[in-house]
């Protein structure tokens, strides 16, 4: 190794070369180069190392950066090479970290920048650009999987939500046989039947469960042919489990024969419980009525009403035709109410809504003579009036009807309607083109399938449409659901049903 005497001898005598003109002259090097290499020009290509080498050992060596000197030689690179001088800054016998490569898998992080996948690469970069210029890191994989934005494009990261199993099917009305779903709505009555035939809460709640039902479980099991509990039958109880329990405990016969003794004792003994007594009508010392909306009501302004030491007498019953005359069936729909009473609604809640749909003054101020003859007129369809529109229907050997605005309507589609004879086919106008002019079609507040009136469609209701459509029940079973008075329930008509039982009476 050549001593630091020598170094200055030879850059003196390099000075005095440069400065000393000579042809041939060898042009400088050019500074840099491989630090862990020796080479002709000054320093190298890393500045700290250069830097370590040349200023900050000690003591250091300015020439192998000094320019006509002997250049990064085999001293400089031995320096930049050593652990304890300056191999740090100079990375030598070090494998140089590789830059990552663009792209990778999307869903999950890694060094380089980008995905392989470039609509989710786009997306993710839109969002935070960081993703494709440094890294594609645990953040980007995040919004790659996790922002709803981004799911359309991210497609591996972000599969579509598998289709959710089945829910458990539902048991059905304990008093009807079915292919599926073991049980019944009824704990009390599927105990009883699963308690003689496991089968019925296992497998299916079949015709043999409803036999069961109505048979070794009838007191358990209130289906309808076990008969009213007001009136003496055949059978085992009634078809009313809660009047039903009060009236065994006090005669347990009544659990095998419903007799009039039982369903004395039911208007009775047991009034409390049993729908039986008539609301309008003064009952002497049995207290409450046959209708609970209008018993809770008469009761809650005036309690001695449901209490046996006073009974629904005269008073109850001048509290069930005012105070509570819209819960409680007792007014005539067909008749004003005394001028100043000031009583509201009557006794028909199918006509009672329907008026009320046209004029809401029937309930809330007084069933006056406009009430009464809505009801007669628009709405005698639902109410129990004298009927004065006969354009809805086939007239009998007679031209025209009696709604003037109605034949008019009518008369210009079919002159026959007028001339001759208001058939089946003007009945058709009326209750389809002139429907508005002959106040045909649902009356006002009606609601198809509807058969209590209780402003909802419940299943029973559906199942009775049905019977009546497949001609296993009368019409009369459910006139709600023969929305145009057809005297049959069609197709439409169970179609209308489903519908308002789905979303409600309008």
């Amino acid at each position: 190794m050549l001593s630091t005497v020598v170094r200055c001898s030879l850059l003196l005598a390099g000075i005095l070369l440069v400065g000393s003109p000579a042809l041939g002259q060898t042009p400088t090097p050019t500074p840099g180069g491989d630090c862990c290499s020796p080479h002709a020009g000054p320093s190298c290509d890393i500045a700290a190392c250069a830097d370590c080498v040349c200023l900050d050992l000690d003591p250091p060596e300015p020439l192998c950066c000094a320019a006509g000197g002997d250049g990064w030689d085999e001293l400089c690179v031995a320096l930049a090479s050593s652990p304890a001088d300056c191999a740090a800054e100079c990375q030598c016998g070090v494998e140089p970290t590789p830059t990552p490569t663009p792209g990778g898998d999307c869903c999950t992080d890694h060094a380089g920048a980008d995905c392989d996948e470039a609509p989710c690469s786009d997306c993710v970069c839109d969002i935070d650009p960081l993703c494709c210029s440094l890294s594609w890191d645990a953040t980007c994989v995040s919004i790659a999987r996790t922002v709803d934005e981004c799911a359309g494009s991210c497609t591996s990261c972000t599969p579509l939500p598998t289709e959710p199993p089945d829910g458990t099917p539902t048991p059905g009305p304990c008093c009807e046989g079915r292919d599926l779903n073991p049980g019944c709505d009824e704990a009390r009555c599927e105990s009883c039947v699963c308690g003689v035939d496991g089968v019925c809460c296992s497998d299916t709640w079949d015709d043999s469960c409803v036999v069961i039902a109505q048979e070794e479980c009838a007191l358990d099991c209130a289906c309808p042919d076990d008969g009213a509990c007001c009136t003496d039958h055949e059978g085992f109880g009634c078809d009313d489990l809660q009047c039903q329990d009060c009236v065994v405990a006090q005669d347990d016969e009544c659990g095998e024969f419903w007799d009039a003794n039982c369903a004395d004792r039911a208007a009775t003994e047991c009034a409390l419980e049993c729908p039986c007594g008539d609301c309008c009508a003064d009952q002497g010392d049995i207290p409450g009525c046959g209708e609970k909306t209008c018993q809770d009501c008469v009761c809650d302004v005036d309690p001695a009403c449901c209490d046996f030491e006073e009974g629904w007498d005269e008073r109850c019953v001048d509290v069930a035709n005012n105070e509570c005359s819209i819960a409680c069936p007792c007014g005539d729909c067909c008749e004003p109410v005394e001028s100043g009473s000031e009583i509201v609604g009557c006794g028909e809640k199918p006509c009672q809504d329907c008026v009320c749909a046209l004029d809401s003054n029937c309930c809330d101020t007084e069933w006056d003579g406009i009430c009464a003859a809505r009801a007669t007129e628009e709405c005698e369809r639902r109410c129990s009036c004298e009927a004065t529109n006969n354009c809805c229907d086939p007239g009998d050997d007679q031209a025209g009807c009696e709604i003037s605005e109605c034949e008019a309507c009518v008369c210009g589609e079919d002159s026959v309607c007028c001339d001759d004879l208001w058939d089946g086919t003007c009945a058709d106008i009326a209750n389809v083109e002139c429907v508005a002019d002959c106040l045909c079609g649902p009356a006002p507040g009606d609601c198809v399938g509807d058969c209590n009136g209780d402003g909802v469609v419940a299943i029973n209701e559906l199942i009775i449409g049905v019977n009546i459509s497949l001609e296993t029940q009368p019409v009369s079973a459910c006139l709600a659901f023969d929305s145009n008075n057809s005297g049959a329930v069609e197709i439409n008509e169970l179609i209308q049903g489903v519908n308002s039982s789905l979303s409600g009476c309008p």
